[in-house]
């Protein structure tokens, strides 16, 4: 009886855990995955494709990210980045203490070359996320809220070079992955 029962049990683990890692592997592309475990830490949490975090200093929250749920327009064909298309995503930090804080990008997979970022109000345009890393540190005080805003567009039809590489990336990219580090100190 007890060896049917502990049958039973480890049975019932092996295929929750299968059904919880198809689940999160399915959804990776709209972030649940990430929605759902910090959710349970109650401390971190993506929302409306906006992050939302509470720092203070020795903390590192870390997520990653897509642009998928980021396009600023209505509809998404065969659910793809593309050239034309833009969007935007906000970090929202909380500081429990005094804290310095440090954000950190680094890409998954190869992003389309003429992706380019910027950081909302600012005129200066980056290359890549990795860029960005230098420009967004800085200090709150205790119960302070920061919103950073990123925005991202792939801009189309600029030169007969650039629309070239556009047609290559939008043959072999349908989305851009990419990690976010938060590092409190």
């Amino acid at each position: 009886m007890k060896k049917i029962f502990k049958t039973i049990i480890i049975s019932s683990l092996i295929l929750l855990s299968i059904v919880f890692g198809f689940f999160i592997k399915d959804n990776s592309k709209k972030s649940l995955n990430h929605f759902i475990i910090f959710n349970l830490f109650e401390k971190s949490k993506i929302k409306d494709n906006s992050i939302y975090t509470k720092i203070k200093p020795g903390t590192n929250n870390s997520f990653t990210k897509s642009l998928i749920g980021s396009i600023n327009f209505n509809g998404l064909i065969y659910e793809k980045i593309a050239p034309g298309k833009k969007g935007e995503f906000e970090i929202h930090l909380n500081a429990t203490y005094d804290t310095f804080y440090k954000i950190e990008f680094k890409s998954r997979n190869d992003k389309p070359k003429n992706l380019l970022f910027k950081i909302k109000n600012e005129k200066l345009k980056y290359n890549s996320l990795e860029e960005l890393n230098n420009s967004l540190n800085g200090k709150l005080n205790k119960k302070e809220t920061k919103v950073i805003t990123i925005q991202w567009s792939w801009e189309y039809e600029t030169n007969k070079v650039n629309d070239i590489q556009d047609t290559i990336d939008g043959k072999t990219i349908d989305d851009y992955y990419f990690d976010i580090l938060i590092i409190g100190y």
